[in-house]
């Protein structure tokens, strides 16, 4: 970097175009990898459950209580025409 010729006002360029990229990137990676480590360990609070339509169709959702299972299982019935929730019960290991 070459300093500005005597008498003229100027200031050198703090960052180049090409390192205001990588920062880009390394503040979009890391905000990627913490969300994934968010979601996993999200996902291991999870149980399923058993949902059942009135059109006789039942379905297994995984959420983390039965509250969120009925939230989850009223959002896909209107989306896929499924009919109002039954019932949403815990799932039985077999």
């Amino acid at each position: 970097m070459t300093n500005p010729p005597a008498g003229l006002p100027g200031k050198p360029k703090l960052f180049t175009t090409c390192e205001y990229v990588g920062v880009f990137l390394s503040w979009f990676i890391l905000v990627f990898f913490l969300n994934l480590w968010f979601n996993i360990l999200k996902m291991n609070d999870q149980q399923s459950f058993e949902v059942s339509w009135a059109y006789g169709e039942t379905t297994f959702i995984n959420a983390s209580d039965e509250a969120e299972a009925r939230r989850i299982a009223v959002g896909m019935g209107r989306a896929l025409g499924l009919g109002r929730v039954l019932w949403v019960l815990p799932a039985q290991v077999v």
